[in-house]
């Protein structure tokens, strides 16, 4: 152990698997590393039993709330953008890092250069067409031809309380603190397995008030403090929809499956009543923003209730 309390052997699998992703690194701490990946200076850490790799978002303008959830929906791997309590985005990916070094830790250099992948992955996709592509590493996370996991065997395996539509998704009950009810849809996609929970389905006219904003701004301030759980949106039946999701590999464990709705069953207890309370209220939602994320106001709306009120005050 070092003088903070991590297994040696732990940060040296950590620095080999990451200076294996092609990473310019460099070591800032026993537990730290300074890192670049496409221009971009970012940190992975070591933090309560998980490897937190963040990144600051691309130079030029900071997309709204919305346009995040949106862009998350397209990511691989555990790559996300969250919201940090000042109002800033990062991009970042987590990795458990809870096991013993050793045989039980095989699966750790995997991981990493999954979630590696999924990251320069999102930093292409923000890069000017004109970029090259060589200044990432090349997104090739997952074993090709490795056999893939059954979510239906999982779900059995792992003992969770789930319905099979004919579509082929299942559908799991979350276990969400104080009883409130969510179910997760698991599907397989891209050779990954894709856990998500919706908590609003009436995007489109979110979209024309501050509602909109607000919950998404909400969805990724959760997102940044429960591990796994990406804030997301996305086109249902029922027309535009957010929420959460987890995407695991295709080869992933029972415990990495039962980790991924545990976490989604997390995120919902702490925002899915305040979700349903802004949905309601517009006003709450403006006031939300302005007390929490004032820089996120659309521009023009802060605006105009500061002349009105000045207009009241002059009268």
């Amino acid at each position: 152990m070092n003088r903070l309390g991590i297994d040696d052997r732990l940060v040296a699998a950590v620095t080999e698997a990451l200076s294996g992703c092609g990473l310019s690194l460099r070591g800032s701490g026993s537990q730290e590393w300074q890192l670049s990946m496409a221009r971009r200076r970012g940190i992975a850490r070591i933090d309560d039993g998980w490897l937190v790799l963040e990144f600051p978002p691309a130079r030029g303008r900071t997309p709204s709330p919305l346009r995040t959830l949106e862009r998350n929906a397209e990511l691989s791997g555990s790559a996300k953008h969250v919201l940090l309590t000042d109002g800033s985005l990062r991009l970042r990916a987590e990795v458990p890092a809870d096991e013993p070094p050793g045989p039980e830790a095989a699966g750790l250099a995997p991981q990493i250069r999954e979630a590696v992948a999924g990251l320069a992955s999102a930093m292409r996709a923000s890069m000017p067409r004109t970029s090259s592509a060589n200044e990432t590493p090349s997104d090739s996370g997952a074993e090709e031809g490795a056999p893939s996991s059954d979510p239906c065997t999982l779900c059995g395996e792992a003992g969770w309380s789930y319905s099979e539509r004919s579509s082929g998704r299942l559908h799991v009950d979350l276990d969400v603190p104080g009883g409130a009810f969510y179910q997760a849809a698991v599907r397989r996609t891209g050779g990954q397995i894709v856990q998500r929970v919706e908590l609003f389905a009436d995007g489109e006219a979110a979209t024309e008030s501050l509602v909109g904003p607000a919950i998404a701004a909400l969805l990724l301030s959760v997102s940044a403090v429960v591990r796994l759980v990406r804030a997301v949106s996305w086109r249902s039946d029922a027309g535009p929809a957010w929420g959460f999701e987890v995407q695991l590999p295709g080869t992933t464990t029972v415990g990495a499956f039962v980790h991924g709705l545990s976490a989604l069953s997390v995120a919902c207890g702490l925002c899915g009543r305040e979700v349903r309370a802004l949905a309601q209220d517009p006003v709450l939602g403006r006031r939300y923003l302005e007390i929490r994320h004032r820089r996120l106001m659309p521009k023009g709306r802060a605006l105009r209730r500061r002349s009105g009120a000045a207009q009241a005050a002059a009268s």
